[in-house]
């Protein structure tokens, strides 16, 4: 039987196998616990005030035989007249750097207008910034777009390929916290505000229960640590149970099961 563990924000879902490691369990669930409060908290709440960015999807194509989605970069609330970088968070939150000198055109749109000091070449001038995304199911890809003098910022995060279920107008997703499902974001939404939710957890033959309450948005956050003793990979179902609802979603954890779509 899997037991739960509710923390300040969210709450833990994981394996009781005997002879586990208290101190490998407790670290486990800090870690856990600080990858999904980064992860539900990446974007608007991090923003400079008024600012936004979002993404667009412009196209799809073949990448080494996985699929990659091209997207177009939207910014509001920042000025016109500065420069940025775009810079990307994986799994390790360590920032990448991805691209310097981008500016954004009257849409809000992030160019390489080709002039001195911006990215791009003046035989492209005003170019889109189209960064293409590969990932594996569930997996979140975060960006900022961060002002030169570090004054103005925006953050987004988006799923190219979500893990979600829907029933009755509402929805359940799952985020990788971790690569390989070692831990993940359940995310529920569109319940009614306030409402209790029964959650029901099945990791292989291991099962757990318990009641949470959606906030005054109609939404709930908790995370699952799927992993069961004596198996090094397997396949987890949630169900979100309300009075007019009950959402379920299926995902795959542990050893090779991070795979580009």
């Amino acid at each position: 039987m899997r037991t739960l563990a509710v923390l300040t924000l969210v709450m833990i879902m994981c394996s009781a196998a005997a002879g586990q490691d208290s101190d490998l369990l407790a670290k486990a669930k800090q870690e856990a616990g600080h990858l999904a409060s980064i992860q539900k908290n990446w974007g608007q709440k991090m923003s400079s005030p008024g600012a936004t960015m979002t993404l667009k999807e412009v196209s799809r194509e073949s990448v080494n035989g996985a699929t990659g989605i091209k997207y177009h970069i939207f910014a509001t609330g920042m000025p016109k007249d500065k420069l940025y970088s775009l810079v990307a968070v994986s799994f390790d939150l360590r920032p990448v750097t991805y691209l310097q000198g981008i500016t954004l055109d009257d849409s809000g749109m992030a160019i390489c207008a080709g002039r001195p000091e911006t990215c791009g070449d003046s035989s492209k001038p005003n170019d889109p910034v189209e960064p293409i995304l590969l990932a594996a199911k569930g997996e979140p890809k975060r960006f900022g777009l961060i002002s030169s003098d570090e004054q103005n910022k925006a953050f987004v995060s988006v799923t190219p390929f979500p893990i979600e279920g829907k029933d009755r107008g509402c929805s359940v997703d799952v985020t990788l916290l971790l690569a390989h499902g070692e831990a993940v974001l359940i995310h529920g939404a569109d319940f009614q505000p306030n409402v209790s939710v029964d959650v029901a957890t099945q990791s292989e033959n291991e099962k757990a229960g318990g009641d949470l309450t959606a906030d005054s948005n109609g939404e709930l956050y908790y995370i699952e640590l799927p992993y069961v003793k004596g198996r090094t990979d397997g396949k987890a179902r949630v169900t979100l149970t309300s009075k007019v609802c009950a959402p379920s979603v299926s995902y795959q954890w542990g050893k090779d099961t991070y795979r580009m779509q």
